[in-house]
């Protein structure tokens, strides 16, 4: 795994890395690589499941392209770590302060050297997987790396911060599950805002409904029109895929439970494979930036077409959340 050429030292990770176009939550996308290139089997489904973003879909105003990130509203990444009682220290990276950098790039050799990646998070979380010239550069899987890209130089770009796990996560327990369901009902039934504005579950589909009917949404929009493309993208892509995450996730630990708990759960992963099939079939009504010349060319038509696909997910998603509702009155455990 730990490969050098030349002054170049660097950790091969692309065996953990997922298929293209997969794992957009880059979080635990890249949590999980460091954790299996580490020696644990936590798995991305895993931290999805555990710490609610399976289950979450949040919704902030103007469809802000943040709302799926798990730090931000509910916070997804403290009841994961809370789960899996992983542990991490943070390692700053300032370029422009010697003291600071000279110790970061010392972290990073240390650790590349021990094979141990670091994060490297931003606005969204990649890898420090190597260095150069014992540790004048240094190198990083940004976070929508994919399978068989090269590390890039780091340079003397600032607004990094870098992260160490100083402790493997645990197997998952039946406690830690139990909460993860607890959490996902109640995030589909919250009412008020979390967080910095983000609508939660069935408010947040009705919030995204409602701005996709409004013909006038775009125009009066307090963020640029290209932004509110990306973020109603990056939403609906982030959704599909936690829904699939639910559906694996559900499936994996209904062994934890008894048979009348299980087959709840069981039919909550079928309703949630629904979800994602159903939206799956909607992608020509949600473009990404890069397909159109202009905004404009985002369409009222598909903006409807899309509120309609949405609003027959929200009927599947009762099912599904009515199916974890009935496993956890069979625990006992039900609010």
């Amino acid at each position: 795994m730990l490969r050098r050429e030349g002054d170049r030292v660097w950790l091969d990770l692309d065996e953990f890395y997922p298929p293209p176009d997969k794992h957009p939550n880059t979080v635990f996308k890249s949590m999980a690589i460091a954790f299996q290139a580490m020696g644990s089997q936590t798995s991305y489904v895993d931290l999805m499941g555990l710490s609610g973003a399976a289950f979450r879909l949040q919704v902030g105003a103007n469809l802000c392209p943040s709302s799926p990130h798990p730090h931000l509203g509910y916070p997804c990444d403290s009841l994961a770590q809370q789960a899996l009682g992983y542990e991490y220290r943070e390692c700053e990276w300032d370029p422009s302060h010697t003291d600071k950098a000279t110790r970061a790039r010392e972290v990073v050799v240390t650790s590349i050297d021990a094979g141990i990646p670091l994060l490297a998070e931003a606005e969204e979380t990649g890898l420090v997987v190597g260095y150069v010239d014992v540790g004048q550069d240094i190198l990083l899987r940004h976070p929508y790396s994919k399978r068989g890209e090269e590390p890039e130089s780091l340079g003397d770009w600032p607004g990094w911060a870098f992260t160490l796990m100083t402790k493997l996560p645990s197997q998952p327990t039946r406690e830690g599950i139990v909460e993860s369901l607890a959490v996902g009902v109640g995030l589909a039934d919250a009412k008020e805002p979390i967080g910095s504005g983000y609508f939660s579950g069935f408010s947040a589909y009705e919030r995204w409904i409602s701005d996709l009917q409004d013909s006038s949404f775009l125009a009066r929009a307090t963020m640029d029109a290209g932004a509110i493309v990306v973020g109603n993208a990056h939403i609906y892509y982030c959704l599909v895929d936690a829904r699939r995450s639910a559906s694996e996730y559900l499936r994996n630990m209904q062994g934890q439970f008894r048979e009348d708990v299980g087959s709840h759960l069981d039919r909550a992963a079928g309703h949630y494979d629904s979800v994602a099939n159903t939206l799956d079939t909607g992608w020509a009504n949600v473009p990404w930036p890069r397909q159109l010349t202009s905004v404009s060319e985002w369409t009222q038509e598909q903006r409807s077409n899309q509120a309609s696909l949405l609003r027959q997910v929200v009927a599947l998603e009762r099912e599904a959340v009515s199916e974890v509702e009935l496993a956890l009155e069979a625990l006992g455990t039900a609010a």
